[in-house]
């Protein structure tokens, strides 16, 4: 993650739904 990662709100919404994904199956699987 650099400096344009951070600047940009789109690239951190991506991760955000990312992240919220790989969460929601670690929970899935107990």
């Amino acid at each position: 993650m650099g400096i344009s990662a951070i600047n940009n709100p789109e690239n951190k919404r991506t991760n955000a739904i990312r992240y919220t994904a790989l969460n929601a199956e670690d929970t899935m699987k107990g």
